[in-house]
């Protein structure tokens, strides 16, 4: 009924939604009054292919405070393959969408200005998510695991990089960090084997965690006379000698553009000088 406002974990275990292993239910329509539906509420509802989530909720994700450890997404182990998030809501819980496994995209609004550790943890087939530009925190483990991600815009306003939160990311190529990155923590790239180029626009480095970008990771494109600062900071240059792979630095352009390398491995401006006489 309409009159339901939260839904719903069991009473006293935050572990079990009121529809753990509903193995038969294939659709769900929502109370259009509902403000929160909290983690593990579809879990194990493993023929579930279609959620919609009415405008009006306001969280997703979440315990109901028993004390009792969430593991799984909202959905977790479902057939759901595509997620629209109305902009009502503005909160994305820890382990929200974590381990639905047959999820393909996702639309998030910019109303969301939270989004927690394991959010996306574990969906290995997901290919397209847009981040709000809301937020200024890529959280602990967001993406882990999610060895489908090709591609990531990361919103201008971030400003850390929370520990693995690109970890296994096996299908990720190349990444740009924003200029108001100024930490990127431990493991944030670590086994993105096919992760084979970072742009990074911050003239300072950022403060750079243990095992923080995977040893597949040959080239760093860093902005225009910060070339030497980078070789130089701390575990930065620690990329340039390590055994696997070693990093090579690379100068944007003074408008930005990256250059270009021809046969020899010379780099060139990508728009050279023409001289017409």
């Amino acid at each position: 009924p309409d009159s339901i406002t939260q839904m719903g974990q069991a009473k006293g275990d935050d572990s079990l939604g009121v529809f753990f292993r509903c193995s038969a239910l294939t659709s769900v329509k929502l109370p259009k009054n509902i403000k929160q539906l909290y983690s593990n509420t579809f879990c194990y509802c493993t023929s579930l292919e279609t959620l919609e989530i009415p405008y009006g909720v306001e969280i997703l994700g979440g315990d109901q405070g028993s004390g009792t450890a969430s593991y799984f997404g909202i959905a977790a182990f479902s057939k759901i393959k595509q997620l629209t998030i109305p902009s009502s809501v503005t909160k994305i819980a820890n382990n929200c969408f974590c381990s639905m496994q047959e999820l393909e995209s996702i639309v998030i609004p910019d109303s969301v200005t939270s989004i927690g550790d394991d959010a996306f943890s574990n969906c290995v087939k997901l290919e397209n998510v847009k981040l709000p530009f809301s937020i200024n925190i890529i959280k602990s483990d967001t993406f882990n695991n999610c060895t489908n991600l090709a591609s990531i815009e990361i919103p201008v306003n971030v400003t850390k990089l929370e520990g693995y939160c690109f970890q296994k990311c096996i299908s990720l190529g190349n990444v740009v960090i924003p200029y108001m990155v100024t930490n990127i923590g431990n493991g944030v790239f670590r086994d993105c084997t096919s992760l084979s180029e970072i742009t990074i626009l911050a003239t300072t480095p950022p403060t750079l965690g243990s095992s923080a970008i995977s040893s597949a990771t040959t080239k760093i494109y860093v902005p225009y006379g910060c070339k030497t600062t980078y070789e130089t900071a701390t575990n930065w240059s620690s990329l340039l000698t390590r055994e696997t792979n070693p990093v090579t630095f690379i100068e944007l352009n003074e408008d930005g553009s990256k250059p270009v390398e021809d046969d020899s491995g010379y780099v060139e401006d990508e728009f050279p000088d023409i001289d017409f006489e």
